[in-house]
């Protein structure tokens, strides 16, 4: 409904009324007969001797052979066919070359055959060895072979006339195979699809209490003319045909469409038929072979649509195994999900075999043929998968949770149906009362008789992840008048527009205004797109412009890949000497630059230069070069985007710049809108916190300009980290004498924190005597006792104690209960960046930067809400995903709604989940194909934790069992040591601890005791740390606590300090450890003779390094340390807030800081 067809044939009749020929494809015999019948009324309307002709099985014999005589004479101008003409009249069409040729729905034109592609291309003028290099471009898998083929296929079409191609898609999916590439490949795109998920219906249900034709006949009666009643497959034709008996003799006129019937259509299309009758299947060509907006009013569904098949081999079909299989992996006990995970895999590699070819493996298996090679694989794949399927719906546990999973299961005799419900064919029945038009989007009306319970919760269940804010609605609960008057209105609209009577009010409609639409990534490009369909897909240079309409915009979606511009590099002198020159010459005479920043007569311009990126290592480069100085790999440069982002703009009336909702996507965003404000007049701003539909939506209707003060926080930001970075590091470049050494306004206080506590964790110890006691009922309890020592004692204490360990049986456990007592747990509050970094990098053992890449994925895929964040604000859209989930999985008594953040301002809030599916639903919705997206194990455990985490923050808070004890270990009715403890023996109320256990259960004896020590008692002696290095999270945690960082450099700092040499990540909790370079670093900064004095005391070779310090020491002689003390930092975080705030004048804060870099000597000579 998005008008692709009403332009097919005004675009159509245009080519043929310059002389051209054209040739239009349709799925099927009713679209190329209604199109055919449209097109003779656009002709006659503007009086065109255009010759119009069509060949389809809705003509009568006689018009079929005038059809075929005209075409073997080519006495048409625009040729309408289906595309089983395609292959079948290829002889008789490869006599002409079509200027234009428009394929609907050119996915059903693949499925039938692949090598349909290489025929439309012959038609329109490519050469029969282009299309075979571009096959070969396609198979290519090596970079350079593919240049290589890539540049012969362009000489063969440079100077070729090659006709226009329009093509539109479907919601199936086919099978891709290499020829479905040759678009690309030769035209430069990829097929799209229809936006199916623009849909302005009421999707009501009724619960039948009798018959359900009786019921169908009362809701006609109400409804009127218009409607299409779709038949469940399972109910089958013999239904449909007694449902239509039972309406006549009940006095309605309908019409029954199980096949293209052209009288029926036409009656349909006039008035004198009613209401048709189909079946709810998504071959049904009423589903989706009928486009009558002004027609079609609602639609009834007899009964829930749906696949039913049975589980054998018989009835094999990958597709549905897959779907079956992640189905039933949400509900499948934990020992089967890697088998399921085995063979949904090896079912993905089978799909693009033939329905055809696997039933000729099954008759081979079944007749015990030896099969080989794939065929044997396949084979197995095939049998594994129906015998697991088997397994799993027979075990006693999985038919018992059967209603957690969306599939249904039917039992006839020893045969076993799988019933699961069809979205699909819902969708697009349903689509056909809501089409787009010049007012917007028709409001249709829906109403679906529910025949079978459980499956209506399984379709339910799936359009919600389908489709944004879906929701079935009671049929009597609902004003059906009121939706029935606007209804009524929009179709009168479309007749008067149709007839070309189109009210003024609607003039002045723009109809579908051309958008660009700016992101950073190709992901959350891709993911944006696919809210409104299968995107068609340009190829532009390296860029891919996803193409969509959300309804009356048409969208053009892009990545920038990142920043396309950063301040120039000290080594830039070329650039920035003919910057300087520029600046001199025709601004002012008084010029200084300091390290690419300009001082011109008291202002500061920063010099930015495009971006070169190293596609083989990922560095990246703003000096004038054009290979990688570390691999010699040819460099991308941000030029190119730039460029071709300029020429996009060129094609639009508005520019929506969505990169991320902080300073740095505001400087990318100020940043685009510059570079393209010459080409085009209206560019904005969106803001969006979440990539979901209703988050992009509302952002697409709120625009705003971009912040100045935002752009402004981060020029300040960039400049100092640029003045004080270069400025400390060249003067330890020259020191060391190595290009590789660095400091950073935050890295060097952090790098302080990291070098203090690893001199605290190396002097810090104690002698740890262990006792652990096995208990009667085979549990053990532990109990340490620490003996603090100085230097000179710790001989003689680890000797007394070992003595006790070795007379083990002069031992005794004394355990007095002091007290015993309930105690509330409140949850956590959800994830702020500094959290999600702290928790992760233990849980996941991974660092801090490969969260946030993991974070970021997860953001971009519309999984989660944006991952840079320091609130904790749960908005009404989130308490309502955790209200949705915890009432269908705990109950309506565990859900108590938090907001949390109370008092903070602005429009960020808390990590969170975007919808309300588990990490075990998510992976079964990728499996099964109703999600699209590709991720890691790593991925699912991040969105677990994320997952949970939120959840529990609006969970009820939990009740624990605690206990006091004082234990004293006894020698010989002598107290060797005494100490306090308490611990939690129990859960007496779960509460948010059913999904989030943060609490250690600690088996202890309840009561007070005594107990010897036995030989099979163990007691330990050790020498143990009562403080521990930092762990990457603990910095991170740290960082947020003292207030320097922010949520987007938090992993980039520590990855910074990393990878200089500073510091080492050891272990898999990830333990930071200062390296010496690390230390010697810091020590010349700061020329801190105390801080080198503890860290030598830890070390085995002090003299020779005390002797390395010193020297260092003296060689250096200037103290920074004001410049990098916690204490600046945090006031120069400060300042850049009040920038950004709009409390401060930034270049105000840049003379400052300015002055400052100036006093300490750590600025150029300007020149």
């Amino acid at each position: 409904g998005s008008g692709k067809t009403t332009f097919g044939i005004v675009a159509s009749l245009y080519v043929a009324s310059k002389g051209g020929k054209v040739l239009m494809v349709f799925p099927t015999s009713t679209l190329a007969y209604q199109v055919y019948k449209k097109a003779l009324s656009y002709r006659d309307a503007v009086n065109s001797g255009v010759r119009v002709v069509t060949y389809n099985g809705l003509l009568s014999d006689k018009d079929k052979e005038e059809s075929l005589k005209a075409i073997k004479s080519g006495d048409f101008d625009v040729l309408i066919v289906t595309n089983a003409f395609l292959p079948k009249g290829m002889e008789l069409l490869g006599r002409f070359r079509f200027n234009l040729i428009f394929v609907d729905d050119v996915d059903s034109v693949m499925k039938a055959s692949s090598r349909n592609i290489e025929r439309l291309l012959l038609l329109l003028g490519v050469p029969g060895e282009a299309i075979d290099k571009a096959l070969e471009v396609a198979k290519a898998r090596d970079q350079r072979e593919r240049e290589a083929k890539l540049s012969e296929l362009r000489r063969m079409l440079e100077g070729r006339v090659i006709g226009s191609l329009v093509v539109s898609g479907m919601l199936t999916r086919v099978r891709r195979t290499a020829r479905a590439a040759l678009f690309r490949e030769i035209l430069g795109f990829d097929v799209g699809g229809r936006a199916e998920g623009l849909r302005n219906i009421v999707d009501l249900y009724i619960k039948p209490g009798g018959d359900v034709r009786r019921i169908i006949l009362e809701v006609v009666r109400r409804l009127g003319d218009g409607g299409i009643i779709y038949v469940p497959t399972d109910m089958g034709r013999e239904f449909a045909e007694e449902l239509a008996k039972y309406l006549a003799d009940n006095g309605v006129n309908v019409g029954l469409y199980l096949k293209p019937k052209r009288k029926l259509l036409e009656g349909f299309e006039e008035g004198s038929i009613p209401v048709l009758i189909g079946l709810a299947t998504s071959r049904s060509a009423l589903v989706r072979g009928i486009d009558l907006p002004h027609r079609i009013r609602y639609v009834v569904f007899a009964g829930v649509p749906k696949m039913r098949f049975r589980l054998s081999m018989e009835e094999f079909n990958p597709g549905r195994y897959i779907m079956l299989l992640s189905s039933l992996r949400v509900i499948a006990p934990n020992e089967y999900k890697l088998r399921i995970d085995k063979a949904v895999a090896g079912l993905r590699n089978i799909m693009t075999m033939s329905q055809d070819r696997i039933n000729q493996l099954i008759k081979a298996l079944e007749s015990g043929e030896q099969l080989q090679g794939f065929d044997k694989y396949a084979s197995e794949v095939i049998s594994n998968a129906v015998k697991l399927a088997q397994e799993l719906l027979n075990r006693d546990e999985v038919k018992e949770a059967m209603g957690k999973s969306i599939v249904n299961i039917q039992r006839v005799g020893n045969e076993i149906y799988v019933i699961l419900p069809d979205s699909p064919a819902y969708i697009q029945g349903t689509g056909r009362a809501s089409r787009m038009f010049l007012g917007g989007i028709t409001h249709g009306l829906s109403v679906l008789i529910v025949d079978n319970e459980a499956v209506f919760n399984s379709l339910s269940r799936d359009l919600k992840y389908r489709l944004v804010d879906f929701q079935f609605i009671k049929y009597e609960d609902f004003n059906i008048d009121e939706l029935l008057k606007t209804i009524n209105e929009e179709r009168e609209l479309i007749r008067q527009i149709m007839s070309g009577n189109v009210p003024p009010s609607i003039r002045q409609i723009d109809p579908l205004k051309s958008t660009l639409i700016i992101v950073e990534s190709p992901t959350k490009a891709r993911t944006i797109a696919n809210f409104f369909g299968k995107p068609s897909v340009r190829v532009l240079g390296n860029l891919m412009v996803y193409e969509v309409t959300s309804g009356n915009l048409l969208l053009n979606i892009v990545a920038t890949k990142g920043h396309v511009f950063e301040l120039a590099t000290e080594q830039f002198t070329q650039s920035t000497g003919r910057d300087v020159e520029y600046v001199a010459r025709y601004v002012s005479s008084s010029v200084k630059d300091y390290y690419s920043v300009l001082k011109v007569d008291g202002n500061f311009i920063p010099i930015y230069s495009t971006i070169k990126r190293c596609p083989t290592c990922g560095r990246t480069f703003t000096d004038e070069v054009t290979t990688c100085p570390f691999d010699n790999t040819p460099l991308v440069s941000s030029e190119s985007i730039v460029n071709l982002l300029r020429d996009l703009a060129t094609e639009v009336d508005l520019v929506l710049i969505g990169t991320d909702p902080d300073s740095e996507g505001e400087k990318i965003a100020w940043d685009v809108y510059n570079m393209l404000r010459p080409f085009v007049q209206d560019i904005r701003r969106i803001e969006f916190h979440e990539v979901t539909k209703r988050a992009i939506m509302n952002a697409l209707a709120n625009p705003r300009g971009v912040s100045g003060s935002m752009v402004k926080a981060q020029l300040v930001r960039r400049i100092e980290d640029r003045w004080i970075g270069f400025g400390l590091s060249s003067y330890l470049q020259r020191a060391f004498n190595d290009r590789n050494m660095s400091a950073g306004r935050v890295q060097t206080p952090v790098l302080k924190w990291i070098i203090d506590r690893y001199i605290e964790y190396r002097r810090n110890r104690v002698i740890r005597l262990t006792v652990r006691k096995r208990l009667s009922d085979g549990r053990f309890i532990d109990v340490s006792f620490d003996r603090a020592t100085n230097g000179d004692e710790t001989a003689k204490v680890r000797h007394d104690l070992r003595d006790v360990a070795k007379n083990k049986g002069e031992l005794r456990l004394v355990i007095n209960k002091l007290s015993e007592s309930e105690e509330e747990v409140n949850p956590p509050p959800p994830f702020t960046t500094d959290s999600m970094l702290t928790e992760a990098t233990t849980r996941l053992r991974v660092g801090t930067e490969e969260v946030m890449r993991l974070a970021q994925d997860l953001f971009e895929m519309g999984l989660i809400t944006y991952h840079r964040t320091d609130s904790t604000r749960v908005s009404a859209v989130g308490i309502n995903v955790a209200k949705d989930y915890i009432t269908n999985r705990f109950g309506e008594g565990m859900f108590t709604a938090r907001e949390w953040g109370a008092g903070e301002e602005g429009a960020h809030e808390c990590i969170r989940p975007t919808r309300p599916i588990d990490a075990e639903e998510l992976r079964s919705l990728i499996d099964s194909g109703v999600l699209k997206l590709k991720l890691t194990n790593r991925h699912i455990m991040l969105y677990d934790l994320i997952f949970r985490r939120f959840i529990a923050s609006q969970m009820p808070s939990g009740v624990v069992r605690r206990i006091k004890v004082e234990v004293r270990l006894m020698r010989n009715g002598d107290v060797l040591s005494t100490k306090s403890d308490e611990f939690v023996t129990g859960i007496v109320k779960e509460g948010f601890l059913a999904i989030y256990p943060t609490i250690r259960i600690t088996q202890f004896p309840g009561s007070s005791m005594e107990l010897p020590i036995t030989d099979e008692d163990e007691v330990t002696v050790k020498t143990v740390h009562t403080t521990y290095p930092y762990r990457e999270g603990d910095i991170v945690a740290e960082m947020k606590r003292r207030g320097i960082g922010r949520p987007s450099t938090y992993a980039k700092i520590i990855e910074t300090l990393k990878r200089r040499g500073y510091v080492k990540a050891v272990g898999a909790t990830k333990v930071l450890i200062p390296t010496k370079r690390g230390v010697l670093t810091y020590v010349c900064l700061s020329s801190d003779r105390e801080l080198a004095k503890l860290y030598l005391s830890t070390r085995r070779n002090k003299a020779q390094e005390d002797a390395e310090f010193n020297n260092l020491i003296n060689q250096c002689g200037v103290n920074f340390k004001c410049l990098i003390s916690e204490d600046r930092t945090r006031m120069v975080e400060k300042r850049m807030d009040n920038v950004e705030n709009g409390d401060e004048d930034y270049l105000t804060v840049l003379h400052e800081l300015f002055n400052e870099a100036i006093k300490y000597g750590i600025m150029p000579q300007g020149q």
